[in-house]
């Protein structure tokens, strides 16, 4: 698991917003496509549920690692 920021945009491009979010793959490369990470950040956006609308209308423009969480092995 790790800590993450994420820069989400609508995609007709009229809002955008940074949040901090955690998450859990092993692929790092697929992340920023997968439906539950993109449901995670919209829901600490602060973005109302009419600002929000269909989950799918949004994607993530950037992901950055931050730092691992839990137990290193």
């Amino acid at each position: 698991m790790w800590l993450a920021k994420a820069t989400l945009v609508k995609r007709d491009g009229s809002f955008e917003k940074t949040v901090e979010i955690v998450v859990s793959s092993e692929d790092t490369e697929t992340i920023r496509w997968h439906p539950v990470v993109v449901r995670r950040a919209l829901k600490y956006s602060g973005y109302d549920k009419k600002t929000i609308g269909e989950a799918e209308s949004w994607r993530i423009k950037r992901l950055i690692i931050i730092k691992r969480l839990g137990l290193w092995n």
